[in-house]
């Protein structure tokens, strides 16, 4: 299903009615001196607000002022201890941002409140947060700059977090230029170079405001992925039960297992988690295999797989994630179970 063109930042849309709408229409229209465009936009407004009433529909502000977005993530009171999750592995095409937007969704519908970050410059995931490639609104590298301007990150990072069409779902969004930025921005010092993301991770604890942030990132081991390593509580490790993945995931362990063995700062691995699983293949099969090589490096396995299935892309096509547009597909119900191991871990400590 291809994207609705943007005219002037708003979609223009080509409706079919039959004879008796539009004779209704142009009836209405005389009489109240209204043209029939306005007639409609008031008929659709009616119609997402009765949706909206039924919790079907989250109405999402695209274009949202500074006081607005402040308005939208007031805090509710209640001062929340923040887990941060990064999902990560040095290979692409590993479900790592459909990992992060369907557990973000599950725990929304869970009652918890959460932020979606993306370091990925691909945008995937602020797309399914409602935001794609060309947004206009505040974004990560926006924010990360301002540590190297004459406020030297004292800027609220509030202005930086945008609302999505999830309930209970905000989101700091990535940019195209956010690497080239970035790395722009490290030359003009000398040192703490791989501290920006962490102070970012720092000042959103200190808002008190989440339950859970899951950061999705570059599929690397570049300094902007390695920097949430060292802020974050946890990490989640998709891959796919296959060599290029496996490895991906070994990589991660590692550094891992280095910044323990130097007494540096670390997340701990919340799991790895197989994803894209075909159980008539030969590499499904090769699960229980992969598992024991992984946990004999101290990395702990969920036991829930996530299947592949033709929904996942087709929620990706709309814009969505998978959990939210088809909740009761397989990788749905499997992302609600592997939330549950997530919750689990995080209790435990």
């Amino acid at each position: 299903m291809a994207r609705p063109k943007e005219y002037d930042n708003k979609i223009r849309l080509t409706l079919s009615t039959d004879y008796q709408i539009r004779e209704r229409l142009r009836i209405v229209s005389i009489r109240s001196d209204k043209n029939v465009n306005q007639l409609i936009n008031e008929g659709i407004d009616l119609v997402f607000d009765e949706y909206e009433k039924q919790g079907i529909y989250s109405d999402l502000h695209p274009h949202t002022s500074t006081k607005e977005r402040h308005d939208m993530i007031q805090s509710d009171g209640q001062e929340r201890k923040t887990a941060v999750i990064t999902i990560t592995n040095n290979k692409g095409g590993v479900a790592k941002t459909t990992t992060c937007a369907s557990l973000a969704v599950v725990a929304s519908k869970k009652k918890k409140r959460v932020l979606v970050i993306d370091l990925d410059i691909q945008m995937n995931t602020s797309d399914l947060m409602g935001y794609p490639i060309g947004s206009t609104e505040p974004n990560v590298a926006n924010y990360l700059e301002t540590f190297f301007d004459a406020q030297m990150g004292t800027v609220d990072i509030k202005n930086y977090i945008l609302p999505t069409r999830y309930k209970n779902v905000d989101v700091m969004i990535s940019s195209p230029k956010m690497q080239v930025n970035f790395e722009q921005t490290l030359q003009t010092v000398s040192s703490n170079r791989g501290d920006l993301v962490g102070r970012m991770i720092k000042n959103i604890k200190k808002l008190g405001l989440y339950d859970y942030v899951f950061i999705d990132t570059q599929p690397s081991m570049g300094i902007i992925v390695t920097s949430t390593y060292k802020e974050s509580d946890w990490l989640i490790i998709p891959t796919e039960p296959e060599k290029y993945g496996i490895e991906g995931s070994v990589k991660v362990c590692n550094f891992v297992n280095t910044r323990i063995m130097d007494e540096l700062p670390v997340a701990k691995i919340a799991g790895i988690v197989f994803v894209k699983t075909d159980e008539r293949t030969a590499l499904a099969k090769a699960i229980p295999a992969f598992r024991q090589q992984l946990e004999e490096m101290g990395a702990h396995c969920f036991q829930t797989t996530i299947p592949h299935s033709a929904d996942v892309p087709k929620a990706r096509m709309n814009g969505c994630a998978v959990t939210d547009l088809y909740p009761l597909s397989k990788p749905s119900l499997k992302y609600i179970e592997l939330f549950k191991e997530l919750e689990e871990v995080v209790q435990n400590g």
